[in-house]
Formats: structure tokens, sequence, C-alpha cells
């Protein structure tokens, strides 16, 4: 089932405790699309979402774009 969820204006630990509820709730072959301005908050959730998980570290993509 698709569900499409908007959040703004969420202070760090609203964003964490929202990404670490959701990570309880994934399944595997859920889907999750992230869309924002850059500086957002998109990686920020994102690694919070995979920490209870010990992933790597997650970077944001670009960062690499933009780091010369």
């Amino acid at each position: 089932m698709l569900k499409k969820l908007i959040y703004q204006n969420l202070d760090l630990n609203k964003i964490e405790r929202l990404a670490k509820c959701l990570a309880t709730n994934l399944k595997a072959g859920d889907l999750l699309l992230f869309k924002g301005d850059l500086g957002a908050g998109k990686t920020t959730f994102i690694q919070f979402l995979f920490s209870p998980f010990t992933i790597e570290q997650i970077n944001s993509p670009t960062f690499g774009l933009l780091n010369v």
C-alpha cells in the first residue's frame, strides 16, 4: 500500500524519534523515497533510521558532489 507522509518544521529530537519509530515498522521489501531541498535533513533522517541496524556511516550523496 502506498502512503505519502509529509512532515515539516521538525526539530532534531522529533526527527530522531520519527526515524527510529519508522525503523521498527519496516519490513523486507518496503520502499522509502525521500524528497527535499538541499539541507532539508534527508541524510540526517536516514542516519537515524538505520542507526538501530548498525549500518556503516551514511553520508550525503550530495556532499561528494559539492566537496571540491
